[in-house]
């Protein structure tokens, strides 16, 4: 703890957070509560709630509206204290929720092995990270449906999800408007903007050139361009960019092309291409946010494997992810283009993941977790041989050759 921490009794976050707390018990809570100060929740038998959000929105709040967001706090614990209604009576406040999945598995384990708390939310994989899952929407807060509530209602995911998306369909009386960017801003400012990419009939109808390219930068805007619009592409990347730059509620800055009734992952390369340096922004991203879940909540079995350390680099003017990683460890790593294997002597040996599956593989790829991460074993003296013999994986040859002249 910081020593203005010490001195004064906890950050402000933590104050709210027991404030918060103080007024579930003075409206007559009785069950144990706890604040879990590293994740910033309120943790209870029934659930947790995040308080980081609603602490930044009381900061610049006067006390009138710091008290009524206190008493939203205090309404969802008692919601979910009283569990989920029958769906008859949940299918009208029914919206869908888009996240990263790995958020979601965040809020879902508080801390617990991946392997002892499976996953319990249904979700449908969107693109990239990004996933729907469904959630009660309270006016000033929700909570997220999970498999025990639908078994409860009697009723499977699919149909609680379609249930959502017309709910969401309902309360988007207008398309979204095009900005002074050129690309198209859907801002309704009831935090499921993000949600609306799921409404793809409508993204559909837009004036486009070309297919459809979306990105959700937070809950609250989505933004959407033509494929063939270079100009209104570029703006609305450099948008997602600067928004990188200050993280406050940032969600995702994967560039996702609708195509052939799909999301897809945007897959350019060129390092000119500012949709292509977001995708890989995105990649990166995504095996931080991972390999941070890793460290709180390990996998049953995996827990001394290693993680390698992700760069992203140009290379002959394409964008590469590389991975570093030792043979004679079991390591947890995700897709990038080029492996590069340390040898025993110290030799670096850069081959593309496809040839380190083809010779060691297949490999076992972790469940529910997007961007998808795969378990690879030691390699034998044996296979790192047929490592060696593969082709240099494409404009690595300099990359091993400058290396060994530096030796």
């Amino acid at each position: 703890m910081a020593l203005f921490d010490l001195l004064t009794g906890g950050s402000a976050k933590d104050k709210f957070a027991r404030r918060v707390m103080q007024h579930l018990r003075e409206r007559g809570w009785s069950e144990p509560l706890e604040y879990d100060k590293s994740s910033s929740r309120i943790v209870h038998q029934y659930g947790s709630h995040d308080v980081s959000l609603p602490f930044e929105d009381s900061q610049n709040a006067d006390e009138p509206r710091r008290r009524e967001i206190i008493e939203q706090l205090a309404d969802i614990a008692f919601r979910a204290k009283a569990g989920p209604p029958s769906l008859e009576e949940a299918a009208p406040s029914l919206l869908p929720v888009v996240r990263p999945l790995i958020h979601l598995q965040e809020i879902w384990f508080s801390g617990q092995s991946w392997e002892a708390t499976p996953f319990g939310h249904a979700h449908k994989p969107i693109a990239g990270a990004l996933s729907a899952v469904v959630a009660i929407d309270f006016g000033h807060g929700h909570k997220l449906v999970g498999d025990a509530d639908l078994e409860k209602w009697g009723a499977d995911f699919e149909t609680a999800l379609a249930l959502s998306v017309e709910n969401l369909r309902a309360r988007t009386r207008q398309a979204p408007e095009r900005g002074p960017g050129g690309y198209f801003v859907s801002s309704y400012e009831d935090f499921y903007d993000a949600s609306r990419l799921l409404l793809t009939d409508l993204i559909e109808t837009l004036p486009l050139k070309g297919d459809p390219v979306a990105i959700a930068p937070s809950r609250d805007a989505l933004l959407v361009a033509g494929s063939e619009e270079p100009e209104a592409l570029g703006a609305m990347a450099g948008v997602v960019e600067a928004a990188l730059e200050r993280p406050h509620r940032f969600l995702s800055p994967a560039p996702l092309v609708w195509r052939d009734g799909e999301w897809w992952l945007y897959d350019g390369r060129d390092v000119e291409d500012p949709l292509a340096r977001l995708a890989s922004r995105t990649k990166q991203l995504g095996w931080s946010l991972i390999t941070r879940a890793l460290e709180a909540q390990p996998i049953s079995g995996f827990q001394d494997a290693t993680r390698p350390m992700v760069v992203t680099d140009p290379v002959d003017g394409r964008i590469n992810q590389r991975a570093l990683i030792s043979p004679a460890k079991t390591t947890l790593c995700p897709a990038v283009d080029v492996v590069v294997l340390q040898g025993p002597d110290g030799e670096l040996i850069a081959r593309s993941f496809s040839d380190l599956q083809a010779i060691w593989g297949p490999f076992q790829e972790i469940p529910d977790v997007a961007p998808p991460i795969y378990v690879v074993p030691q390699l034998s003296a044996e296979s790192l041989a047929q490592m060696k013999a593969r082709p240099v994986a494409e404009g690595y040859t300099k990359f091993e050759e400058d290396f060994l002249q530096s030796r």
